[in-house]
């Protein structure tokens, strides 16, 4: 019995189960294990399929472009057309100076060896004729010629008809235009001027004295430096001019005297004979471009077709516009006597069309 009793205290042998995962570790282990290699295929699948998405939906993309910048004022498209401007300075189109420069002895003139002059001499900085311009250059050469010919024939006899002076020593300089509905100017041959007034560079050479020496009125200055957009048909040309004010005048086809409209908006014009004397201190622009010029007849219904149209500012609007553009210049602190361009625009306000200032500089 005691023997018996002896056999029964010895325990029963373990099974792999109890022995090794008496607390369940191996299928955790087992279930953990399977989980987190899971995950990470899954996500490596996840992230394949996301690449290439986005690889496609890339490619459907526009390519992009770098955007390049121009040292300069402007948006580069202004280039697409416009009025010329004033005589820049002659060293224009050089490099750059930033370190102070001892001017240089004066030298002798080198041989010329039949180089035409205007190219060894900038043109001097006159004042010339202000044309108004469409923004059309003209066909060739010989027609710019004729165009600014024609205009200095145009102020020759305004001139005459006002009894303003006429220019002394030679006939008006450089024609400069301004934007409009005319032909745009010629430039001289530098050098000195002809007349009585200074050059701007020394040395013998061809060219002409500007306004021969007087003094420019301010009216003069207002038209060289005021530019407004006058371009379209004739229509909307005779639109602007009548938006602006203007007086227009053409000469008697028979000769002598001139005729002025003074509503565009009547069609066809009553026009009326005029000395002109009465707008001698007014600010003027011509317009010399056949083409302008017939449209302008037609759409006033006129009988003939003149050899030039001469715009004459009114003096309230002259008083205006020179407000507005000391305003302007006031706000940008900038001195006036500085400015060589001034862009308007006319805007309609409680039923007038004020001017308004676009650009300046």
């Amino acid at each position: 019995m005691a023997a018996k009793n002896a056999k029964d205290l010895i325990p029963p042998d373990e099974t792999l189960w109890q022995k090794y995962s008496a607390h369940f570790e191996l299928p955790l282990a087992g279930v953990t294990s399977m989980f987190l290699h899971g995950l990470v295929v899954a996500m490596i699948v996840l992230g394949g399929i996301g690449f290439l998405f986005v690889t496609d939906l890339e490619a459907t993309k526009p390519p992009k472009m770098d955007v390049v910048m121009i040292e300069g004022e402007g948006t580069g498209f202004e280039g697409l057309g416009g009025e010329p401007g004033l005589p820049g300075n002659p060293d224009a189109g050089g490099p750059k100076r930033t370190e102070q420069i001892d001017p240089l002895t004066e030298q002798p003139d080198p041989p010329t060896k039949g180089t035409p002059p205007r190219l060894l001499k900038d043109p001097p900085l006159d004042l010339g004729l202000p044309l108004i311009d469409d923004g059309q250059t003209p066909a060739n050469s010989a027609l710019s010629i004729e165009l600014a010919k024609l205009a200095r024939d145009a102020d020759e006899q305004v001139k005459k008809a006002m009894k303003i002076e006429p220019p002394r020593g030679g006939p008006p300089a450089k024609v400069v235009g301004i934007k409009g509905s005319g032909a745009k100017g010629v430039g001289g041959l530098g050098g000195k001027g002809g007349g009585p007034g200074k050059g701007n560079k020394k040395g013998a050479g061809i060219g002409t004295g500007g306004f021969g020496g007087r003094k420019a009125t301010k009216q003069e200055i207002y038209a060289m430096r005021w530019h407004f957009d006058l371009a379209g048909d004739p229509r909307e040309h005779v639109r602007k001019l009548a938006a602006i004010g203007f007086t227009v005048a053409f000469p008697d086809p028979r000769g002598g005297g001139f005729f002025v409209v003074t509503d565009l908006n009547r069609q066809p014009a009553e026009m009326r004979r005029d000395n002109l004397m009465g707008f001698q201190e007014a600010v003027k622009w011509y317009n010399t471009k056949p083409d302008s010029v017939q449209g302008l007849a037609r759409e006033l219904q006129l009988q003939f077709v003149p050899r030039f149209v001469v715009l004459l500012l009114p003096k309230d609007r002259e008083d205006q516009m020179a407000q507005a553009e000391k305003a302007y210049a006031d706000r940008q602190r900038r001195d006036l006597r500085r400015v060589t361009m001034t862009r308007f625009d006319f805007r309609l306000r409680n039923g007038t069309y004020d001017p308004t200032v676009m650009m300046q500089k």
